[in-house]
């Protein structure tokens, strides 16, 4: 008999247990559809008075009908303790009205016998201005219970909050019983709207909506478990009106926020692939910690029509580099301060994009920044990429960028279509930029970009304020201008214009396809200079600025003429044909191919003078093609009134196949002294640059008989005179 009783207490205790686990039966429960007094808990001919005074581990409760507590009424439903916890099945729902107070506590509470769509629900409101509903939660468990036909598919159920309510409390778990079953079409929600106000920790629902002016608080929440997998879901949130929704800690999964309504995330998790839309004037604040997670499919967050986001303190991350994280349109503003990177952030339709105080070496992996139609981004103080990662940041589209006390490094950047970028005491390193489209780059105070910078279709640099550029290539009709800039290499090319003030050029690269004319006085420091060739080729204006080194390159049927000037690096191509009159190149950096020709002419100019260096006036001086007194004659000119005659030689030619250069030619200067030649001989080696020669001609024949009298006679007179003074010395000295 003694056995018989202990195992009939041991299956009174687990039953209850195995039910709530698989509920293969339902108890019978009387029925209940009435206003519960305030002096008692629970009324019923099958609930006790005192619920919480009397119900242990082992009680279970059925109750048919809905609990309505109104009035001022204080209801509590509850267990004795966290491991003593109350079964409740009721087949109704809970209503909680006028200033009346529910008390969920150490209770598992199963919502049965659903027919249709959230026809069970626990739902607070007042009818009266003053009243004032609430629901105290300390370690409550909710279950949605419904059948349809065979499948098993629950129906949703609801905590439907309105008016002036309030629900306080922690370790709130609302679910349905048959969790993901044939595509989750109806959630368990938590619904506030009106004036309501909720706060809560460690909640979990698969949904929550606020409307109106609602006031919602979460900290440590998420969705049910799902049985298949055995891990926690996140929930779903949908805010919406004025309401003002503030989260701590939560998982949350694709959810939205539209209509003024406002969102505070603090050390919260978004689900992966999901994403947040923020809408018409809508708030949200995520800070300390949270990260938002985005996919290839979606943004993690879309602020769209004159929403605001700020994000400070977090983490934002895509599936890859191109997966979008941010995407902020239609006047939306999105602010970054101290947060980390992956994916794709987009701004467009007038929308504002600030990021600041981005600066640690992880803060940008592999960001990709877009800014289009009339957006405007401002980065301050934001370092991207690092060795291992390359960040893109692409503007177009009458877009616009402020890079302020910024770095990049191992990137990209792209600005075309009217897009207009400003850098101010920044720094690219090893990274490629281009501009293009008309649009507008300025560097200024001080700003460098490291690696290459190439300007086209019509677009506009502006270098000022000690600002650096390493390699700078301006192509099609781009335009730059340099004020008081520093450039390590600029190639210039097509219709393109520079014009630099109080600059320098280490090396300057012109670039002419088809170009025809000519360029005279570009040596190392050139001032007040203009250089143009043709209407289809580079234009060049120099004011104050030192160029180093120049180079040049020729292609199609150029046909150039450069004189007076210092070239380093000499490519010729196509049939161009380059002329250079006393113009120095290095001889090793010549390269000529095709069809194409440089010439070299050298400028001799040739003084002759007397045996006294008097200069001589129309003395003949000849060039010879040669160094013997037989060679031909290459040209011939008299000397002017100070004994100068200037003459343009052929050097030397370049072509495909070779150097070919004339070597040394013969000067011969002449001169008639009454009717007598002389004449003078010299040898030279023609080269790029003008050289000035010297002819000083012998006395006549003649002269060798008439000079020694002449000198004899001087003698004479000298000796007489001499001894003329020293007679008079000697009378004197008598």
């Amino acid at each position: 008999m003694k056995t018989r009783l202990t195992i009939l207490l041991f299956l009174v205790m687990v039953f209850p247990l195995t039910a709530e686990l698989f509920f293969p039966f339902i108890p019978v429960a009387s029925s209940f559809d009435s206003v519960v007094p305030a002096s008692v808990s629970l009324v019923s001919s099958t609930v006790p008075m005192d619920v919480g005074a009397t119900m242990n581990f082992a009680s279970s409760i059925n109750i048919t009908g809905n609990i309505v507590v109104a009035g001022n009424n204080v209801t509590s439903i509850s267990g004795l303790s966290y491991s003593a916890r109350a079964r409740v099945f009721l087949d109704g729902s809970i209503i909680v009205r006028d200033n009346g107070t529910l008390i969920l506590r150490y209770v598992t509470l199963y919502l049965m016998g659903s027919k249709r769509d959230y026809d069970r629900y626990i739902r607070l409101s007042s009818p009266s201005p003053d009243g004032h509903p609430r629901l105290i939660v300390l370690n409550a468990t909710i279950i949605a219970f419904g059948y349809v036909a065979a499948t098993k598919l629950s129906f949703g159920s609801v905590i439907d909050v309105r008016d002036n309510s309030e629900v306080t409390g922690k370790e709130l778990s609302f679910s349905r019983a048959f969790f993901k079953d044939i595509g989750k079409p109806y959630p368990a929600l938590l619904n506030c709207s009106g004036d309501s106000s909720v706060n809560l920790s460690y909640v979990f629902v698969e949904s929550i909506r606020t409307y109106n002016n609602a006031r919602v608080s979460v900290s440590m929440g998420a969705g049910p478990i799902n049985p298949f997998t055995k891990k926690r879901e996140s929930f779903i949130f949908n805010a919406t009106g004025l309401s003002v929704v503030k989260f701590y800690g939560v998982n949350f999964t694709s959810s939205s926020v539209t209509g003024n309504a406002s969102l505070s995330l603090a050390w919260s998790k978004q689900g992966a692939a999901t994403s947040l839309s923020v809408k018409n004037w809508a708030t949200v604040n995520v800070t300390a910690g949270s990260s938002l997670v985005g996919g290839l499919a979606r943004n993690g967050i879309e602020a769209v029509g004159n929403s605001r986001v700020t994000i400070s303190n977090s983490s934002m991350k895509g599936s890859v580099k191109t997966a979008g994280i941010i995407l902020a349109r239609d006047n939306a503003t999105v602010s970054l301060n101290n947060c980390t990177l992956f994916g794709k952030i987009v701004a467009r339709g007038r929308s504002l994009l600030y990021m600041s105080n981005m600066s640690k070496p992880t803060s940008y992996q592999q960001a990709r920044i877009e800014l289009r139609e009339f957006a405007k981004g401002y980065l301050y103080n934001c370092l991207l990429g690092s060795a291992a990662t390359g960040p893109e940041v692409v503007v177009y589209d009458k877009a616009f960028l402020s890079f302020v006390q910024s770095s990049m490094s191992y990137g990209f950047v792209r600005f075309y279509q009217t897009s207009s970028v400003y850098f101010s005491n920044s720094s690219v390193k090893t990274s490629q930029i281009f501009a293009d489209d008309s649009s507008n780059f300025t560097l200024a105070n001080g700003s460098s970009v490291g690696n290459s910078l190439e300007m086209r279709k019509n677009s506009s640099l502006r270098v000022e304020s000690s600002s650096r550029v390493m390699a700078l290539f301006v192509v099609g009709t781009a335009r730059v201008s340099l004020v008081n800039g520093y450039v390590s290499m600029v190639q210039l090319k097509d219709d393109s214009k520079l014009s630099a003030v109080d600059s320098v050029i280490k090396e300057l690269l012109f670039t002419g396809i088809n170009v025809t004319g000519s360029w005279s006085g570009l040596t190392n420091f050139v001032a007040n200079s203009s250089l143009t060739l043709g209407d289809r080729s580079p234009d060049l204006v120099l004011v104050n600025t030192f160029v180093d080194t120049v180079d040049v390159m020729f292609f199609g049927f150029s046909n150039v003429t450069v004189s007076n000037s210092t070239l380093r690096t000499i490519n010729l191509q196509g049939s161009s044909v380059l002329s250079l009159l006393n113009t120095s190149f290095v001889l090793d950096a010549v390269n000529v191919l095709g069809s194409a020709k440089l010439y070299v002419w050298s400028v001799v100019r040739v003084r002759t003078v007397d045996y006294f260096g008097s200069p001589l006036s129309g003395a003949n001086t000849s060039v010879l093609g040669g160094v013997t007194p037989f060679s031909p004659t290459i040209a011939s000119r008299l000397s002017d009134a100070d004994g100068w005659a200037s003459f343009l030689l052929f050097s030397e030619l370049f072509n495909s196949t070779g150097r070919f250069a004339v070597g040394d030619v013969q000067i011969y200067s002449k001169y008639n002294v009454s009717n007598s030649w002389v004449s003078a001989r010299k040898n030279i080696v023609l080269s790029a640059l003008s050289r000035d020669v010297v002819m000083s001609l012998p006395l006549p024949s003649w002269s060798v008989y008439i000079l020694p009298s002449v000198v004899f006679v001087a003698v004479i007179v000298l000796l007489a005179v001499v001894s003329f003074l020293y007679g008079r010395i000697r009378k004197r000295q008598a």
